[in-house]
C-alpha cells in the first residue's frame, strides 16, 4: 500500500477520535476535546498516516512540549511553546492495518519530521505498557524507567530519545512571496525560524548564500521561567549588509509563523526590531496588517540630473524629496508608465547616503489610489518588487495630497504587488495589509556543529 504521512486537517479530528477510541480502553483513550486542544494548540507535534489512493486516515501519532525533564500528570496537561522535551501521547493504528509495521514506520517517521523540522526540540519521549518496549526499541528510543503516571489500571514505562544523536539537525527556512495574492507575484523573502541567537556574520552569509532581496532571521524570546512570550526577535538582511527596517520580509515572517503552527493564528505577533516594537495582525481574507513607524517625506530642492538618472524629462518632475531612509520623486503619471527607464549608475551617484529611490504617481488603473516603484542599487537591488517599508513614506505623502486616511497602492515592478495603507496621524503610525504565501521551503544542514 502506498501511505502519506502529514499534519493532520482539522476536519480530521473527528475521524482521529474515532480511532483513539478504537484504540485504547475508554479510561485511557483521550477525548475530543482534548484532541481538539492538541490540534489547537500543538498542530505542527499532531501527524497521521494516509492510504494514498482513498485519503482514509489509518494511524495518528500526536504530543505537545514540555519544560519537564519526565513526563508526569503536570506535562501531560498543557502545551508550552519553549519546552524542550516532547511528550507523545498517542500512538494509534485502525485494528485492521496492525500487524504490517505501520505503527513502526510512523514512529520512525516521526522523530525523523521532529529532527529535520523542530531543532530546537532536545528529546523525544513517550509512555507505553510493557508489551510495546520491544517496538519502540526498534524505533530508536531506550527505556527509561517504570512511570509514576496512572493512566487506567496498567503499569506503564517511560522510554526516550535523544534527538542530539540523530543525524542530521536543520535549520529551516521557506520563502514566502508578500504583498502577492498568487504565487511569483509580489516580493520574494526567506525566512529563517530560529530557535536561538546567530552572529551577524552567519546571518549575513546566509543571506547572501540565498541571494534574496531580504531574508528575515526570527527568533522566540522567553521570559525568566523560560515560557515563550507572544514576542519575536526579527532582523533583515540583503546580500549585502543588515537594514534597519522591511516591510515586506516582516509580512513574510509573520505569515510563516501563523502558517507553520509556530504562533496560533488567533492572536497577535509582535516582533522586536532595531526600529522598534512591529505588530502583526491576521485579518479577514487571509490579509496581514503590519503596524510600523511613519516615514515623513520633506521637499529636497538640490537634485541635480535625477531626471536623466530616471529617463525621462525635467518637466516629468512634479516633487523631489527624502526622508530618513529613501529619496522619493514624484513624476507625472504618463511618464511613469511611457518613459520611466533608470540609469543604475547615475542612481548609484544620487544621495549614495540614501537607501534607495522611490518614484512614485498618481493612480489611475487597477483601482488605486497611487503607483510605485523602489530602486537601491546601492544595497545591490537594481529593482526591489515591493517594498512595504517605502509604502510608510508613501502613506503620508499621497493621504496629504488625496485627503484621505485609507489608500492602496500598487508598486508597479515586473512582479507587482498591491498594498493597502492606512494612516493613523495622531499616533505616527502606519498599517499596511497584504496577502502573502509560501512557494518553497528549504533547510540548512547540520547548522549547529
Amino acid at each position: 500500500k502506498e501511505l502519506s504521512f502529514r499534519k493532520i486537517e482539522q476536519s480530521e479530528i473527528t475521524k482521529s477520535h474515532l480511532l483513539e477510541e478504537m484504540s485504547f480502553p475508554p479510561d485511557e483513550s483521550a477525548s475530543k476535546e482534548t484532541l481538539q486542544s492538541r490540534k489547537t494548540n500543538a498542530g505542527e507535534f499532531y501527524w497521521a498516516v494516509f492510504e494514498e489512493k482513498s485519503n482514509d486516515l489509518i494511524g495518528h501519532i500526536n504530543a505537545t512540549l514540555t519544560n519537564k525533564n519526565i513526563i508526569s500528570h503536570d506535562s501531560t496537561k498543557e502545551h508550552c511553546h519553549g519546552g524542550k522535551l516532547l511528550c507523545i501521547h498517542s500512538v494509534a493504528v485502525l485494528p485492521n492495518h496492525r500487524r504490517q509495521g505501520i505503527a513502526t514506520l510512523m514512529v520512525k517517521s516521526y522523530v525523523r519530521v521532529i529532527s529535520l523540522l523542530c531543532p530546537k526540540i532536545n528529546k523525544i519521549s513517550l509512555l507505553t505498557k510493557a508489551h510495546n518496549i520491544s517496538m519502540y526499541n526498534k524505533c530508536g528510543f531506550e527505556y527509561l524507567h517504570k512511570s509514576d503516571v496512572k493512566i487506567g489500571k496498567d503499569d506503564w514505562h517511560e522510554m526516550g530519545i535523544d534527538l542530539s544523536k540523530t543525524e542530521p539537525r536543520c535549520l529551516n527556512w521557506l520563502l514566502v512571496d508578500a504583498f502577492a495574492e498568487q504565487p511569483f507575484r509580489g516580493n520574494p523573502a526567506a525566512v529563517f525560524l530560529t530557535d536561538k541567537e546567530h552572529s551577524s556574520d552567519w546571518m549575513q552569509n546566509v543571506a547572501l548564500e540565498l541571494n534574496q532581496s531580504e531574508t528575515a532571521f526570527v527568533e522566540q524570546i522567553y521570559d525568566n521561567r523560560g515560557c515563550p512570550l507572544d514576542t519575536f526577535s526579527l532582523r533583515w538582511f540583503t546580500p549585502t549588509m543588515e537594514v534597519d527596517f522591511c516591510g515586506h520580509a516582516t509580512l513574510a515572517a509573520a505569515h510563516s509563523l501563523w502558517q507553520t503552527e509556530r504562533f496560533p493564528q488567533s492572536k497577535s505577533i509582535e516582533f522586536k526590531t532595531k526600529v522598534g516594537v512591529i505588530s502583526c495582525a491576521l485579518e479577514n481574507e487571509g490579509k496581514i496588517s503590519i503596524d510600523f513607524p511613519e516615514e515623513i517625506s520633506s521637499s529636497l530642492q538640490e537634485m541635480p540630473n535625477i531626471h536623466q538618472s530616471l529617463g525621462v524629462e525635467q518637466s516629468d518632475i512634479i516633487f523631489t524629496g527624502k526622508n530618513r531612509l529613501d529619496l522619493l520623486i514624484e513624476i507625472k503619471p504618463e511618464a511613469f508608465k511611457k518613459r520611466l527607464e533608470p540609469n543604475f549608475l547615475l542612481l548609484k551617484g544620487q544621495r549614495p547616503e540614501h537607501r534607495g529611490i522611490i518614484v512614485t504617481c498618481k493612480g489611475g488603473e487597477n483601482e488605486v489610489d497611487f503607483e510605485s516603484r523602489f530602486f537601491a542599487p546601492n544595497l545591490g537591488i537594481p529593482e526591489d518588487p515591493v517594498t512595504g517599508s517605502a509604502h510608510c513614506c508613501l502613506a503620508r505623502y499621497w493621504a496629504d495630497k488625496l485627503k484621505k486616511d485609507h489608500l492602496r497602492g500598487f508598486q508597479a515592478s515586473k512582479r507587482g504587488g498591491f498594498v493597502d495603507v492606512k494612516l493613523s496621524r495622531k499616533e505616527g503610525r502606519v498599517n499596511l495589509s497584504g496577502k502573502a504565501m509560501i512557494t518553497s521551503r528549504g533547510m540548512f544542514v547540520k547548522i549547529y556543529q
